[in-house]
């Protein structure tokens, strides 16, 4: 995990399994960016972005977007929207300027809900039960989306349930308690 990221358009950035905090809450609205260029955040574009997997909390301003597993809780703005191709991610649906995209979701139509979004807790930046399937299991390999989409959380449940269903006595219901 890290702060807001702020590179100019002569590198490029590659992330995976990781949470870049703006600080600013789903819901938020302020001017601080997950991504964007270190020398005019406001007017130019910030460094391609290659993601695998990865939850920015703030809005993102970069050259190009590739990758999968991508969750933009807030605004993504691609300079150019005609190169590259982001698959298995979510996006905001607040004006987003995208490139071409496959098998994505709108956060605007989907609920997408965090166990804790404050740096330090123990379920920081885990997606919460109650979010959206689509975000849960719609991700890169049938799972997640977001920085957390690699522990395969969704196949677990799903064989936990399996399991317990075959194994538990007639009539009988168990009771899953997931701790953070």
């Amino acid at each position: 995990m890290t702060g807001p990221l702020a590179i100019d358009d002569g590198y490029r950035l590659s992330i995976e399994a990781c949470i870049v905090d703006a600080g600013q809450n789903v819901g938020d609205t302020g001017t601080a960016h997950a991504l964007a260029a270190a020398s005019d955040p406001a007017s130019r574009w910030g460094a391609p972005l290659d993601v695998r997997g990865a939850t920015f909390l703030g809005p993102v301003r970069c050259t190009e977007a590739r990758g999968s597993g991508g969750l933009f809780t807030r605004r993504l703005s691609v300079w150019n929207n005609q190169t590259g191709c982001l698959k298995h991610s979510g996006f905001s649906g607040d004006a987003d300027r995208l490139p071409p995209h496959h098998a994505c979701v709108s956060l605007a139509a989907a609920r997408l809900a965090f166990t804790d979004t404050w740096h330090g807790a123990p379920g920081y930046g885990q997606l919460a039960a109650g979010s959206d399937f689509n975000i849960r299991q719609s991700g890169p390999g049938d799972d997640a989306m977001g920085a957390f989409g690699f522990l395969l959380e969704a196949h677990k449940w799903n064989n936990l349930t399996i399991r317990l269903r075959e194994f538990m006595p007639v009539g009988a219901r168990p009771l899953l308690i997931a701790v953070t």
